[in-house]
């Protein structure tokens, strides 16, 4: 049977119903069994589990594991720059997305804010891009999708640990998750498709600030602050939860729900600033500073320090920064951003440097003695030299101890048990609402998404990395694997103003320094 042949396909829909960051413990949360009836409604009726995302288990990599079934070193995303540091665009990811499989299988997809799908790529149906989108950018396939947009559609709110304007926040936060509410719902019911994929980031953005406010199980959980900051999250989770009910009603009553998060949440505990230990190692060159350098410095990104200007912490923060310097400063090695969780050589074939780097690693302990980094791969080769993967990529003992990039700070252990941050977890949710096939519970992990979709469309894709979560009850119609050249047009380039402006919001969203 050829690929193309519309009878290949199953007769249901799907719909893959993204949501950035959503764990185990937020589920659990009370502010979410208060706000969220929709969804909680929606989970009771479906098959679930928890997904193990990617390593390092972040946006990026997760969401491209999810929609093209590989992991990590097949598709080549781990994070959002390449080694040199520039933006990586979503049309050099190297495998195909799962609505690829479904156009060549003669049905239709849209795409809506699936992170590292910019620029748009062309497609059967229709494509609303997802972070990163440079400001004035055009983020539709086609065009012209965009007159049919909310003019108060907005691509992404940018929070990150030190928001101090959290009512302003919250309130961006909110009318970003109603329009696409809007948008969605109208793009299902005014549109034809067989794939409907959309992706909302809440969750992820109200975790980084504010978990430990939102969440029950620190100190701060119970304060004055914590309540009046739960009461304005309550409004974007109202909003988020409608969006989901506005948009559940628009679907045909064939169409299967596959729920799903590229990753959880949890406290943030501990950084550890591992160009320290390369410093004192004569690993990485620490530069000279003066003595209100080193004060500022010392606060690093503590609570005190929020209270200091941006710009004074931006201009310690880059004297004391791993990047090279026009005086040929010793950088053999260095760690990537926190949430690349790994780190970086100057020469990957050195393997006495390799080895050196990799036991300081496994000798890290936090202060009550215990290791710190459980484990030290590599990524695979071309992956590695090509898109954005440290040559070291470490596997924490504990989701709540992160490595961080920079020596701006006066030891390698830096406590964050005072400030309410929240960081990645490994532990993601899957949920699938229609599928007869389901078991009960059906743990997987992030790659195994697109392989589920695909045969609840009916078809079967055999050399992806992941598997199908529900077992068919009818033979499933293979389809052959599409290369890179026929899934994907050659790869774009951003100007220097749109790399820019890009680089400024994954640094206001934590990704880069």
């Amino acid at each position: 049977m050829s690929s193309s042949d519309p009878s290949a396909r199953a007769s249901s829909r799907v719909l893959l119903l993204g949501l950035d960051g959503l764990g185990p413990a937020f589920l659990d949360a009370p502010i979410v069994k208060e706000t969220m009836p929709n969804l909680l409604s929606l989970l009771r009726e479906s098959a679930t589990g928890e997904l193990a995302s990617t390593l390092p288990p972040y946006t990026a990599p997760g969401w491209t594991s999810i929609t093209t079934g590989m992991r990590p070193d097949r598709h080549g995303v781990f994070g959002f720059t390449d080694r040199a540091g520039r933006p990586l665009t979503g049309d050099r990811v190297l495998t195909p997305r799962v609505w690829d499989f479904v156009g060549a299988s003669g049905g239709r997809s849209i795409v809506v804010n699936v992170p590292m799908t910019h620029p748009p790529q062309t497609i059967d149906g229709v494509l609303v891009s997802g972070m990163p989108v440079p400001p004035g950018a055009s983020f539709t396939s086609p065009p012209g999708l965009v007159d049919e947009l909310q003019s108060d559609y907005i691509v992404d709110v940018p929070v990150r640990e030190e928001a101090r304007e959290s009512a302003r926040a919250f309130e961006l936060l909110q009318r970003m998750t109603e329009a696409r509410g809007r948008v969605a719902a109208r793009l299902a019911r005014e549109h034809p498709w067989d794939l409907f994929a959309v992706v909302f980031v809440l969750p992820d953005r109200l975790g980084h600030p504010w978990w430990k406010n939102l969440v029950p199980g620190d100190r701060q959980y119970e304060s004055r602050k914590s309540q009046r900051l739960r009461r304005a999250a309550a409004g974007c989770l109202r909003a988020l939860d409608e969006a989901i009910g506005g948009l559940l009603a628009a679907l045909p009553p064939s169409t299967a729900v596959v729920t799903c998060s590229d990753h959880g949440f949890g406290p943030l505990r501990a950084e550890v600033f591992f160009d320290l230990v390369l410093a004192r190692e004569g690993i990485l060159d620490a530069p000279r500073v003066g003595r209100v350098r080193r004060s500022t410095i010392v606060l690093g990104r503590s609570r005190a320090a929020a209270f200091l200007p941006s710009g004074a912490r931006t201009w310690a923060k880059r004297k004391l920064s791993a990047q090279p310097s026009s005086g040929g400063a010793i950088r053999r090695a260095w760690t990537g951003p926190s949430y690349q969780s790994g780190v970086w050589l100057g020469d990957p074939s050195d393997e006495r440097l390799r080895a050196h780097v990799t036991d300081l690693l496994l000798a890290l302990r936090d202060p009550d003695g215990e290791p710190v980094v459980r484990a030290v791969g590599a990524p695979g080769v071309e992956a590695s030299v090509a898109m954005g993967a440290p040559d070291l990529l470490c596997e924490m003992v504990d989701g709540s101890v992160e490595l961080h990039d920079g020596l701006h700070a006066a030891t390698p252990w830096v406590s964050r048990e005072d400030v309410a941050w929240g960081t990645h977890r490994t532990e993601g949710v899957v949920a699938i609402r229609g599928a007869v096939g389901a078991a009960e519970n059906v743990d997987g992990e992030a790659p195994d998404i697109t392989p589920t979709i695909l045969a609840l469309l009916g078809l079967e894709v055999p050399t992806l990395d992941g598997r199908s979560l529900v077992s068919p009850t009818t033979p499933l119609a293979g389809l052959a694997t599409i290369t890179r050249a026929e899934a994907m047009e050659p790869s774009s380039v951003y100007s220097d103003e749109e790399e820019a402006a890009v680089l400024e919001h994954l640094k206001s969203l934590g990704y880069v320094e």
